[in-house]
């Protein structure tokens, strides 16, 4: 019994002998997973921009490290 590997990309090419054994609904499924990971591998990830801050200057917080306008929003009495 082979193990399965559950990574995005691991689908392994089937033999003639499995499709054939496979029921229409079973191809069906194989098919469109083989064309969502092609797709997925020539398009890359759309990137977002980084979030803004609107309001003030942020700095760290010297204790805990959490980010802050004025006071530590964390309650680690900085």
């Amino acid at each position: 019994m082979a193990s399965k590997d559950t990574t995005p990309r691991s689908t392994r090419r089937i033999t003639p002998e499995e499709w054939a054994r496979m029921p229409w609904h079973a191809r069906q499924r194989y098919v469109k997973k083989q064309e969502t990971l092609a797709r997925a591998i020539v398009q890359p990830l759309p990137v977002k921009p980084a979030p803004s801050f609107v309001r003030g200057n942020p700095k760290r917080c010297g204790q805990c490290g959490a980010w802050m306008l004025e006071e530590c929003w964390t309650g680690c009495d900085s």
